[in-house]
């Protein structure tokens, strides 16, 4: 029963949340039918986004531009932590002359699965809450 969207600002302050994370958490409460009380805020972030925990699992919570910018810094990790080094142990040759590594197209074919795909590392799902996507990391 998702009657979460009736909490009150002061219900998720006295809860233990900064005001600046009202709309966050009110929404992840909306998503995961639970209280202000249940969630924490992490010390840590996703990609800039604000990471809650929820029992064991966590979550990060953003607009729609922050999912964008962590999108793209997300593709940025990926290809400078797995692809780069990568391609920098082959033994091309006379062929590197040739062959060159597209990140630009390489970013537009990965966008093809979605934002879920590259920041949920848990199921690879985007959920909408209101004006704001959830994703679970763990």
């Amino acid at each position: 029963m998702k009657t979460q969207n009736t909490l009150t600002n002061e219900q998720i302050t006295d809860a233990g949340h900064d005001s600046d994370m009202i709309p966050q958490v009110r929404a992840l409460c909306a998503n995961l039918d639970c209280q202000p009380d249940e969630l924490s805020r992490e010390r840590h972030d996703h990609y800039n986004m604000p990471v809650f925990s929820y029992g064991r699992a966590e979550y990060a919570i953003g607009s729609d531009s922050e999912a964008d910018s962590a999108w793209d810094q997300s593709l940025d990790s990926y290809v400078e932590e797995c692809i780069t080094p990568e391609i920098e142990k082959l033994e091309l040759g006379n062929l590197s002359a040739y062959i060159k590594f597209d990140e630009e197209m390489w970013k537009r074919d990965a966008r093809m699965d979605g934002r879920g795909h590259s920041l949920s590392s848990y199921d690879g799902e985007e959920n909408e809450e209101g004006e704001f996507f959830i994703y679970r990391t763990n």
